[in-house]
């Protein structure tokens, strides 16, 4: 049981180990910037040809540093103290950071009961760390880098993309261009939310199955029910548990019946037992008025 099974552990380890105390601490030329993916776990430093105990390695989400976040400091702390004279940020092919999809992190933490409300009222995109993709990711992190007020500009910086598949690392960035106008310029923002991921992350559990088949719909040449039909059946309806019979209703009209749907919509109207206002719902109308062209 957690911890026990750590501590035995650990107990193993002392009994085994001859009792020594840490190094004097010393300088480091290095410091990497990788992505906290556990995958890479074996592969960052003998990629960079670094042994364990060369220079600091410095994992975040998608190799992403921000001008706010708190591993920036971290970074200007061991090139201060630690007399760091390099930084290298390395990105990799396969990042999930690049590949994030909202709807999927929202199904995640409402499983584990957490509430949107706790990442505050930013982008889900920008909480996590998510990247447009790993080279755009580590011009990001350089152009952060380079414009913090604490990092001495004599550091050299330097960025590639890791193959994680063939070992072999791609240039993006080099030390020259690192500081360049152009590169600090250059726009590196995440890719805004759609509409339809925005809906989500304020839709109970289960609507956004729903929200997959308005998309699915929009792509049929035909439909068998106007999109008009649905602001008729939502009506002045103020029960949010009765929205989703009439936007049950409407689907059941548009599309074939399908099982996953009639219990997507059942564990939304369990969720939303109790609500007296619409407003969820209300954001689905639209959406599916734009998704469908209605």
């Amino acid at each position: 049981m957690f911890p026990d099974e750590l501590l035995q552990r650990n107990r193993t380890f002392a009994a085994k180990r001859v009792a020594s105390p840490l190094p004097a601490p010393r300088a480091r030329e290095i410091a990497v910037v990788a992505c906290l993916d556990p995958r890479l776990d074996s592969l960052i430093r003998p990629a960079l040809g670094l042994g364990a105990n060369d220079g600091f390695l410095l994992r975040t989400s998608g190799a992403l540093l921000t001008p706010e976040c708190s591993e920036l400091r971290s970074l200007a702390v061991a090139v201060l103290m630690f007399k760091v004279q390099q930084v290298f940020v390395l990105g990799h092919s396969s990042c999930k950071f690049a590949r994030f999809e909202s709807s999927k992190f929202i199904d995640s933490f409402r499983e584990r009961g957490v509430r949107r409300d706790a990442f505050g009222s930013n982008d889900l995109r920008n909480w996590v760390g998510a990247i447009p993709s790993p080279r755009e990711g580590v011009k990001r992190t350089l152009s952060a880098i380079a414009t913090a007020p604490f990092i001495p500009t004599d550091v050299q910086l330097a960025g590639g993309v890791l193959d994680d598949t063939t070992g072999r690392i791609e240039m993006v960035v080099r030390p020259q261009e690192a500081r360049s106008p152009a590169l600090l310029a250059e726009s590196v923002a995440d890719e805004p939310e759609t509409p339809l991921e925005a809906a989500k992350e304020e839709l109970p559990a289960g609507m956004d199955q729903v929200l997959q088949t308005v998309e699915h719909l929009a792509q049929q040449p035909h439909m068998a029910v106007p999109v008009s039909r649905l602001n008729a059946l939502l009506g002045n309806e103020e029960s949010a548990p009765a929205q989703v019979d009439h936007l049950a209703a409407f689907l059941r009209e548009a599309a074939a019946d399908n099982v996953d749907i009639r219990a997507a919509l059942a564990r939304a109207k369990r969720e939303l037992a109790g609500t007296p206002s619409g407003k969820l719902l209300r954001l689905v109308a639209p959406l599916i008025q734009k998704k469908l062209g209605g």
